[in-house]
């Protein structure tokens, strides 16, 4: 890891000078930082004024808590002077958020919790950037917790979150998965983990998250442009993955998660240590998943006019694997909190034998071995340590995120007819990227009054990437960026909220040239190739926001967003000239591409009476200078690979549609769910629409709770849910069509009880009916080849707390 570091320190000085800023911060709690701490203490009840217990109250700024006991009561010791903002939630009560103030004495304070109609109440929502609530934020913002990915645990992360409206994915068999926000996905949403901006090969259609799902304590879904905090790349939506929160006070716990699945004879497991004492906590986590090749209700797919076989109804050489490992430190004291995170995670997964070239019947032949990974296939590492630092200043705070990624992705593939390399080179390696990215973002939080808060925010990253591999696709590059933020929130009134913002950012990009060679059977050069020139680019950009959020009355609420934001051309962009074989198609890049620029508007209307909640949220984009790929109709020669050229284009383009969700509780065992999402998209130049653009769905769901509380068991549903998607008829060039589908999908699920031990049970079938599909946005689109059949999936999580001692 030596020349990660390396990396970090080269930016000019500047990340080095940071870090050292960074550790004069945590130092001062030895020093200027200490002073007098309070208690903060009060009873939680019902509206019945009984005491609810197992409550948990929480401190947003020094990410501090307690939990209720059998009398309501709690107490959260070691807190100085200062402005705070608590959360208080428990399961089966609508949630609470409460700025209080430490002034010199201890605090009491009571709450009073209502019973939640519906799911989401019982979700605390609150911005990223501000501690506001769910009805003052003036972006769409869905929320989902640790429980929610249990219930809908899918093959990939992506899967578990596609019931959110909105939100979609481009798949590459199962163990790929990349996500897609109001049909943007690849290089213009952002995926942000722990605090870190994650930078892998977002470029590549084949190229999926380098994350354990198992790992992820909540899921925050911005759908709009979030540049004006991330930069670049965020124009589209943001996918923040938050961990769970800092272990509680005085307790060493864990758990266990287990999951099989019949139709790829998936087997997951991840097992979760953590403990705090006196401020000083850790979270440990092992997790692994393992797959074989996937089952479609299919025997054959035709491509090209050829019918081919699918032995056992599997689709060969689908199999996967996934090892992950993650270890967090930290201190948790009253001047703040500050934690060290590393993670690592590896990753397996096959190709279907034609997605790297045009199937054949050989190919296809059963090998005896469904859990086997032969080639193609690809190997990728993701390798993170990420610091998260907060620290108090009376009623203002200091955030400091630093991260240093190393991302290795590697393509295996037979040696290709023709090719002749020298030894030194790895005879099976297709293609080597190694990326490498050191990230610095502080961000300075003011709060003037009870009407003003304010967030400065600097933000700087390098990246460097190598390449290898026998064949080239894109040249080695570095990137340097910077960014400076301002944004502000006014608080008009309790019904009434502004927020706005503005970011200046600037970056270089520097492309490496590379020189193919060409060697003859005696290993002898032959011929040499440029496939990229040397050259240099800057950019620099100006971005804002406005927005407000204004409460009618207690049933109508309506936020409206509008900003600008902006994009990089990305290296793949500007410089790739070779055969992307996880997409069979020569890729060539164009050096004169400008930076994209968005402009972006929507408006969210919910209304909420009684046992009903609506919500519909219609938005605009238009985009100037955007990137596209598009097929040229001419090919290369079999020596440079085959395939059909493809080039970057830009045009104007725009984007507009609308999410509706709709919630309705007849009664309070019955929950019925409607999500409706469409999305249209233009592209002025060819007045054709984009590739993958997303088709539009309809989502109906029911669940009954059986039982609520019982001594042996609580929270048994059952549940079923019907997914209709529309037929895609609106495609670009060479992209074929594909017809509308409807799955069904069921699920049941228990807390049970056994002697002491609590065990959360989870039971799913999708694709009920074993119905055969295609999925537009999958990379096996072209070869005709369906998506899985019927899943049953059966997940165990098993809680357990080693010590439980009051704290000191």
């Amino acid at each position: 890891m030596q020349e990660i570091f390396t990396v970090f320190f080269g930016y000019e000085g500047s990340l080095k000078k940071l870090l050292l800023v960074f550790l004069y911060l945590l130092m001062l709690e030895s020093g200027v930082i200490i002073a007098q701490t309070y208690n903060i203490s009060g009873v939680v009840v019902d509206t019945a004024d009984n005491p609810i217990n197992g409550v948990s109250i929480y401190l947003h700024e020094t990410k501090s808590g307690a939990i209720t006991n059998n009398e309501g009561k709690f107490e959260i010791k070691n807190v100085k002077s200062g402005a705070y903002h608590l959360h208080i939630k428990h399961l089966g009560y609508e949630s609470l958020s409460k700025n209080i103030k430490v002034a010199n004495a201890d605090v009491e304070i009571d709450f009073h919790l209502k019973s939640a109609t519906f799911e989401f109440e019982q979700v605390l929502v609150e911005s990223d950037m501000m501690r506001t609530g769910k009805a003052e934020q003036t972006q769409t913002i869905d929320v989902v917790n640790d429980d929610y990915l249990l219930k809908s645990l899918g093959v990939n992360l992506m899967q578990s979150l596609e019931k959110i409206s909105g939100v979609t994915f481009i798949s590459a068999g199962t163990g790929v998965a990349k996500p897609m926000i109001r049909g943007m996905g690849f290089n213009r949403m952002v995926t942000v983990d722990n605090g870190i901006v994650q930078d892998g090969q977002q470029w590549g259609s084949d190229h999926g998250l380098e994350i354990d799902q198992f790992g992820i304590g909540r899921v925050e879904i911005l759908k709009g442009p979030a540049s004006l905090v991330y930069g670049s790349d965020a124009m589209g939506g943001l996918l923040n993955l938050k961990p769970m929160p800092i272990p509680t006070q005085g307790k060493m716990a864990g758990s266990l998660v287990t999951s099989g699945q019949n139709n790829t004879n998936l087997f997951a497991t991840s097992l979760m240590l953590e403990a705090n004492k006196n401020g000083l906590f850790f979270r440990t986590r092992a997790s692994f998943r393992e797959y074989a090749d996937y089952k479609v209700p299919a025997d054959s797919f035709s491509y090209n006019r050829y019918v081919l076989p699918l032995y056992n109804n599997r689709l060969k050489n689908t199999a996967g694997k996934e090892e992950a490992f993650s270890f967090t430190g930290g201190i948790n004291k009253s001047w703040g909190v500050t934690q060290l995170t590393v993670s690592a995670f590896r990753q397996w997964v096959g190709f279907f034998p034609g997605a790297h070239g045009r199937p054949n019947i050989n190919q296809l032949q059963n090998d005896g071995n469904n859990r086997n990974i032969e080639y193609p296939y690809q190997y990728v590492e993701h390798f993170k340590i990420s610091s998260n630092t907060s620290v108090l200043f009376k009623k203002n705070w200091l955030e400091i995120d630093l991260g240093v990624q190393q991302n290795v992705r590697k393509e295996k593939e037979e040696l290709h007819s023709g090719v002749y390399l020298p030894s030194y080179k790895t005879i099976d390696e297709v293609l080597k990227l190694v990326l490498q990215v050191a990230s610095a973002t502080f961000k300075y939080h003011l709060n003037r009054n009870e009407k003003w808060q304010h967030v400065f925010g600097l933000s700087l990253k390098r990246k460097e990437n190598k390449i290898g591999g026998y064949n080239f696709l894109i040249p080695a590059f570095s990137v340097n960026e910077g960014g400076l933020f301002i944004f502000s929130e006014y608080r008009k009134s309790e019904k009434l909220t502004f927020s706005g913002g503005v970011r200046a950012d600037g970056g270089v990009t520097n492309v490496s040239g590379y020189i193919d060679t060409i060697y003859n059977q005696e290993l002898l050069p032959i011929l040499f190739r440029m496939r990229s020139t040397p050259f240099n680019r800057s950019y620099s950009t100006l971005s804002g926001s406005f927005g407000f959020s204004w409460v009618l009355n207690s049933k109508l609420n309506i936020k409206y967003n509008v900003g600008t934001s902006f994009r990089y051309p990305t290296v793949a962009e500007l410089a790739s000239n070779g055969l992307h074989h996880g997409a069979f198609r020569y890729e060539k890049g164009n050096a004169n591409l400008k930076a994209e620029r968005g402009y972006q508007t929507d408006l969210n209307v919910t209304f909420q009476k009684k046992q009903v909640m609506f919500r519909i949220t219609p938005f605009f984009n238009y985009f100037t200078h955007y990137i596209y790929l598009t097929p040229s109709g001419k090919y290369t020669t079999s020596a440079e690979g085959g395939g059909q050229i493809y080039n970057y284009k830009q045009s104007n383009v725009f984007f507009t549609g609308y999410e509706t969700d709709v919630d309705v509780h007849i009664h309070h065992r019955w929950h019925l769910g409607f999500i409706h999402d469409f999305v249209y998209n233009y592209n002025f130049s060819t007045t054709l629409p984009l590739p993958f653009s997303v088709p539009s769905s309809v989502t109906f769901e029911k669940e009954y709770t059986v039982v609520k509380e019982h001594k042996r068991f609580s929270n048994v549903y059952v549940g079923i849910d019907s997914r209709y998607v529309f037929a895609q008829h609106r495609v670009e060039r060479n992209e074929k069509n594909t017809p509308q589908y409807l799955l069904f999908n069921f699920s049941m699920g228990s807390t049970l009880l056994i002697g002491k031990q609590e065990v959360i049970f989870v039971f799913q079938v999708r694709n009920l009916l074993n119905q055969k599909y295609f999925n537009h946005l999958s990379v096996y689109r072209p070869l005709n080849l369906p998506e899985p059949g019927r899943n049953i999936t059966v997940s165990l999580k098993i809680p357990f707390t080693i010590i439980n001692s009051k704290p000191q």
